[in-house]
């Protein structure tokens, strides 16, 4: 067995682990307990020499036989804490996955030609741009816009527009550029870039 990825949380069972320690004295019963929060700490095995460092002693033969010998590693571990740590680490693995592929998820279709058979287009996913693609629009459009700034705004509200997840980045960019250019002229920043008319939200 490889050495399992550190995980803050450690769960262990009371029930079972009270089942397991009840013929254990109360000194025996400290001893194991810190074993294993140490073995958990450490990856979910521990040499015989890193466990006598721990409790700076040797190791009780009754405890020991609560652990098993990895002959890969010739290290120890306990069974039901390496089940639990393996169990976290595919669940987070599997749920950072899923995050992966919902953002992964292409806005067009490769192949024009791929159209439902009810001839609807399919739904277009938005997929937020990284830092680098917004100063490379930026740079092209030889836009006023910080694209730094516009990028962490954004960011920051999870790339939501108002109550709504925004659909185009690219027109955002606009806007932003069109509320710059207005206030540059000396338009209220919350007036309408075409009519002139200020939303009564920005009158005072």
């Amino acid at each position: 067995m490889t050495e399992i990825i550190k995980d803050p949380i450690c769960e262990i069972e009371t029930g079972p682990f009270l089942k397991g320690v009840s013929t254990l004295t109360f000194e025996q019963v400290g001893i194991y307990s810190i074993l294993l929060f140490t073995m958990h700490d450490k990856g979910g095995q521990l040499t015989y020499e890193e466990m006598k460092n721990v409790i700076k002693r040797e190791v009780d033969e009754v405890i020991m036989k609560k652990f098993t010998i990895d002959n890969e590693t010739g290290k120890y571990y306990q069974a039901k804490l390496r089940d639990s740590m393996v169990k976290r680490v595919n669940e987070r693995e599997k749920y950072v996955n899923m995050g992966k592929k919902r953002w992964q998820k292409p806005t067009t279709r490769q192949n024009p030609d791929d159209i439902p058979a009810d001839g609807k287009q399919p739904r277009q996913i938005f997929v937020p741009p990284t830092l680098e693609e917004v100063k490379k629009e930026v740079e092209e459009r030889k836009s006023s816009v910080d694209a730094v700034k516009f990028w962490h705004f954004y960011d920051a509200k999870g790339w939501m527009v108002g109550k709504n997840r925004m659909k185009n980045w690219k027109s955002a960019l606009v806007t932003w550029e069109r509320d710059e250019k207005g206030i540059e002229r000396g338009q209220h920043p919350g007036q309408n870039f075409v009519s002139g008319k200020i939303p009564a939200k920005f009158k005072t």
